[in-house]
């Protein structure tokens, strides 16, 4: 084979492999609203308490919150945010999707991985 014919082949490969994450992504997404899907963001999802005792972003975003929590008299342990940024909930839906979708198109990937490479070894 012709490098411009290796170049092909790699080409429709990654092009399959790529498919297949890509379907594997939007089926993650889909299931991500699933009841239990949820326990499996706790590995994702930082403990606030761990991340208040620095100073920073996190600091500056819930300051103002506990200190009006102050004001109205409400104990500030039982105030929370649930993402420290404003497009925290999409960006970590999207990292789990593509997890779940690289992780359910492993066997699709891999075997372009190995029908790749097979040829060049016999």
């Amino acid at each position: 084979m012709s490098l411009a014919e290796h170049l092909i082949e790699l080409r429709k490969r990654l092009t399959r492999g790529a498919i297949g994450v890509l379907v594997g992504t939007i089926v993650g997404w889909m299931i991500y609203d699933l009841g239990w899907f949820g326990e499996l963001l706790d590995p994702v999802v930082p403990g606030a308490h761990d991340a208040l005792a620095g100073t920073g972003t996190w600091a500056a975003i819930s300051g103002p919150v506990f200190h009006i929590a102050d004001e109205l008299g409400l104990d500030p342990d039982k105030i929370t945010l649930n993402f420290s940024s404003l497009t925290g909930a999409l960006d970590i839906q999207f990292q789990v999707s593509l997890v779940v979708g690289i992780i359910l198109s492993s066997p699709i990937w891999l075997y372009q991985i190995f029908a790749f490479f097979v040829p060049g070894l016999t």
